[in-house]
């Protein structure tokens, strides 16, 4: 597809779009295309053991999936809350890391599910307990972690299916945010690694903010986000050569907002909707 010989790079998976009146069919094809994508992520995990036989079967090393696109409003915030609760559906330990340190979203507009943990195993108030405290080493990984319940199944039962989630509570200075980023983040990866099967990572878009590239650096699997006529081809291709320049080129790309059949690329200017 277009996408493809824009990039070369291999798209993983196809999402619909959606919208507040979404159909049973759109959700439906959703949620196989989210399955889609675990698979690849799944099998991607296999090769790279293939490849590794010095790694002990029994050796335990969470993976680490970072989701990011060119500019903001691509929808990158839904895709990772989506595939971090089809992997928790599934049985996987798995975090959900909020990257964006300057715009933290997800603390304001939660994740899917309810907060079922919203104190620190001590008993104590969370409120100022976050990432950015975690990696200055001001608060532990346990009193910034929230635990999130969300249901069993598609029927809206609740059940016993939980996530984890990190992030900002509140916004940080791009300079304290970079700095972090820089210093900090791969041991914090590393105590992630060691707790979960999967650590989900939303982070900026990568012409926004440099946190992107630290945050694409630390993951196993890269992905790309691109949104039918919302993506323009001028940022696509700075997004993707700018991860590339910078050592962690994306391995695919997730289309997303799609009409069946019927989606495109924005052009140099801004095409006009019907």
């Amino acid at each position: 597809g277009e996408a493809e010989l824009l990039t070369d790079l291999p798209i993983f998976a196809v999402l619909p779009r959606m919208s507040s009146r979404q159909t049973r069919q759109s959700a439906e094809e959703e949620n196989e295309a989210i399955g889609h994508l675990q698979t690849i992520i799944r099998l991607r995990q296999e090769a790279g053991r293939n490849q590794r036989p010095e790694v002990m079967a029994d050796e335990y090393w969470g993976r680490v999936v970072c989701i990011t696109s060119p500019m903001p409003g691509e929808g990158k915030s839904r895709l990772a809350q989506k595939i971090t609760a089809r992997m928790a559906r599934n049985g996987q330990r798995v975090l959900l890391l909020d990257g964006d340190l300057r715009r933290p979203t997800l603390a304001k507009q939660p994740v899917f599910g309810r907060v079922v943990r919203a104190e620190n195993r001590n008993g104590q108030d969370r409120e100022k307990a976050d990432l950015p405290l975690v990696l200055q080493g001001d608060a532990t990984l346990d009193q910034a972690i929230l635990t999130v319940g969300i249901p069993n199944d598609q029927n809206g039962e609740q059940g016993d299916v939980y996530y984890d989630f990190l992030g900002a509570e509140y916004a940080v200075s791009s300079a304290l945010a970079g700095q972090l980023m820089a210093e900090k983040l791969m041991a914090l990866m590393q105590d992630l690694r060691a707790r979960y099967d999967y650590i989900v990572v939303d982070a900026p878009p990568v012409l926004a903010v440099a946190d992107a590239v630290w945050l694409t650096r630390a993951a196993d699997d890269r992905l790309l986000l691109l949104r039918a006529e919302k993506s323009r081809r001028e940022d696509i291709l700075d997004a993707v050569n700018r991860l590339e320049q910078a050592g962690c080129a994306a391995d695919g790309i997730i289309f997303s907002g799609v009409l069946r059949r019927g989606a495109y690329y924005g052009g140099k200017k801004q095409r006009k909707r019907p």
